[in-house]
């Protein structure tokens, strides 16, 4: 799992949970990667101890890496050569903004380090690569697709490439991952299948929707743009509140 957020970190933790609680399960290591910044890089000695890099963000988070940690079911790492056995690779980067537009460097950052080490996966080994970020409609197609394969991974034949953009809230991040219904795509039908089958045990309450590449990133583009608007909406009855003298709290309940 790249990148140590709000994202990454709870989804890493229900991963690793999941296999614990399932004693017939497959034993599996769930590895952490976040870069190793001046103002992240703390977060893998956080993890490694047992303790939650969110912290009061999310705290019913403590426990479960705590006991991930200590059944070795979880750690953190800021070696990017850690991807090269994995076999699945769930992208958690954040995905913020530069002015009007997308900021994707810290994302596309992370591409490039995790297909250098998958250039040298054991032969035989398909990962699955899914992209938890959000990304812009047509971006698994024609840039995701095309990073890969400049370092000779190609879709269907080295790894397989999918995207399930998250839907997770601050405060409710777990919950958010039991309970909410969850877009897997696809640029291959056959990668969905698997995508779904390594969250099933971690979506327990929600429904897993099987479908392309290109609708999820639109469904997620397009969530994102009415959340916007509907804060804009409220920031501006405010305004408005503030001018007429009206208890904007009151309106409100």
């Amino acid at each position: 799992v790249i990148g140590a957020g709000v994202v990454g970190v709870p989804m890493a933790a229900s991963l690793a949970a999941s296999r614990l609680d399932n004693p017939s399960a497959r034993p599996a290591e769930v590895v952490l990667i976040q870069r190793d910044s001046p103002t992240s890089g703390w977060k893998v000695a956080a993890v490694n101890n047992g303790d939650s890099p969110l912290g009061g963000i999310e705290p019913g988070l403590g426990p479960i890496i705590r006991r991930a940690a200590a059944a070795k079911a979880l750690r953190a790492s800021i070696d990017y050569a850690e991807v090269r056995e994995a076999e699945a690779v769930l992208f958690c980067v954040q995905t913020d903004k530069r002015g009007f537009g997308p900021d994707y460097e810290p994302l596309m950052e992370a591409v490039e380090a995790a297909a250098g080490a998958l250039r040298g996966k054991p032969a035989g080994n398909k990962p699955l690569v899914i992209f938890e970020s959000t990304l812009a409609p047509t971006t698994m197609s024609t840039v995701m697709r095309k990073k890969f394969a400049a370092h000779g991974l190609l879709d269907g034949r080295d790894i397989r490439l999918a995207n399930s953009p998250n839907r997770v809230m601050p405060g409710f991040l777990l919950e958010r991952i039991r309970t909410s219904d969850k877009l897997v795509g696809a640029l291959q039908p056959e990668t969905a299948e698997a995508v779904a089958a390594l969250y099933r045990p971690v979506v327990s309450a929600g429904r897993l929707l099987l479908t392309n590449s290109l609708t999820a990133e639109t469904v997620k583009t397009f969530e994102n743009a009415a959340r916007d608007v509907r804060i804009a909406c409220a920031a501006e009855l405010v305004r408005l509140c503030d001018r007429l003298d009206i208890d904007f709290h009151a309106l409100r309940t």
